[in-house]
C-alpha cells in the first residue's frame, strides 16, 4: 500500500508540475491499477486459511471487478490448497480500496512434502490493469518436518571468557533442500551475524557444527569464523574438519565444547587478532517460556 501511494503521488507531483499554474491539477482514474500489496506470503499448512490483500490505485475510487489466476507450482490447486471463491473476482469501488483473495489451506498431518510453492496472478482482461505487480507467490510451510523437534527458537545459557554468565536467544531454521541440516542463528551471542549450519545424525542424538565456518562480518576483518575447543577442559582446539558437538536431549540440547567467535585481518584466515566473545563448555539450551 506504501509503494502504491508513492506511486500515486509522484503521479500527481508530474501531473502537477507540466500544467500551467492557473489549471487545477488530476490524476486521470483511467491510470488506476490493481496490485498485490505483497509479492510474497507464507502460511503453515495448519493455518486453515491465508488472506492476500490486493489493492486499487484511484484518486476518486473507480467501481471495477478484476479477476485472478492460480499458477500452479509444487503446490497443486485442489491437492494443497483451494480458492475460497470459485468465481475468482475481487470487486472493488470506492469504499472498498481493498480487498483479498482468501486461500483455503489443505493440511496433511503426519506427511512430510516439504515447503510447496504456488502462485496467483492479477489477469489484465477488465478495465482496471494490474501494474507491475501483478504475481505473488505463496509458500505452504510443512509442519512434519523430521527435524521439526529441533527447530524454533531456544534460551542459551552459558559463561563467557569475558562477560561471566549470559542468556540468549537462538533460533534454529530448516535447509530448504536437506532434511539433516539445521542452520543456527546467533549461536555466539556478541559475535554472530550470520548463520552456521550444524548436521544431524540419523538417530537425532546429536548435531554436529563444522567449525571454522563465517559466523559474522565485518568490513574492517577479512574473516570472522566459528571456532571451538574440545569440552570438557577446552585444552585442545578443534581443527579445520572438525567439528562442535550438540546433543539432542528430551527438553533442552547440551554444547559438549568451547565455542566462540574470532577475528581475523586477512579473509585468508591470517592475522589473528582474538575473540569477539568465547564460551566454556558448558552451553545449554532450552525453550523459552511464553
Amino acid at each position: 500500500m506504501r509503494k502504491i501511494l508513492s506511486i500515486l503521488a509522484i503521479a500527481v507531483l508530474v501531473v502537477f508540475n507540466s500544467c500551467d499554474k492557473n489549471e487545477k491539477p488530476e490524476f486521470s482514474d483511467s491510470n488506476a491499477f490493481v496490485s498485490f500489496d505483497k509479492a510474497a506470503l507464507s502460511v503453515t499448512e495448519d493455518g486453515a486459511t491465508l488472506s492476500i490483500p490486493v489493492t486499487l490505485a484511484s484518486v476518486k475510487g473507480v467501481s471495477a471487478t478484476v479477476s485472478y489466476t492460480v499458477i500452479n507450482g509444487t503446490a497443486v490447486e485442489g491437492t494443497n490448497f483451494t480458492l475460497a471463491d470459485g468465481s475468482a473476482t475481487l470487486t472493488f469501488d470506492a469504499a472498498n480500496r481493498t480487498q483479498n483473495i482468501v486461500v483455503n489451506i489443505i493440511n496433511k498431518p503426519g506427511v512430510y512434502t516439504g515447503d510447496l510453492r504456488f502462485k496467483l496472478q492479477l489477469s489484465a482482461d477488465g478495465k482496471v490493469k494490474p501494474n507491475a505487480e501483478n504475481i505473488c507467490e505463496i509458500t505452504i510451510s510443512d509442519r512434519d518436518h523430521p527435524l521439526a523437534a529441533i527447530l524454533g527458537e531456544w534460551s542459551a545459557t552459558g559463561t563467557s571468557y569475558y562477560n561471566g554468565s549470559e542468556t540468549w536467544e537462538m533460533e534454529f531454521s530448516k535447509d530448504p533442500s536437506d532434511v539433516s541440516i539445521v542452520w543456527i542463528d546467533n549461536f555466539v551471542t556478541g559475535g554472530s551475524s550470520l548463520k552456521v549450519y550444524g548436521v544431524v545424525n540419523a538417530a537425532k542424538t546429536e548435531i554436529k557444527i563444522p567449525v571454522y565456518q563465517r559466523i559474522a562480518e565485518s568490513s574492517s576483518y577479512g574473516y570472522i569464523a566459528l571456532r571451538g575447543y574440545y569440552g570438557p577442559d577446552g585444552a585442545t582446539a578443534i581443527p579445520v574438519g572438525g567439528s562442535i558437538t550438540i546433543n539432542i536431549e528430551a527438553n533442552r540440547l547440551v554444547v559438549l565444547d568451547e565455542i566462540g567467535s574470532y577475528v581475523y585481518q586477512n579473509a585468508d584466515m591470517t592475522g589473528g587478532l582474538g575473540w569477539f566473545n568465547i564460551f566454556a563448555a558448558d552451553v545449554v539450551l532450552t525453550r523459552p517460556t511464553k
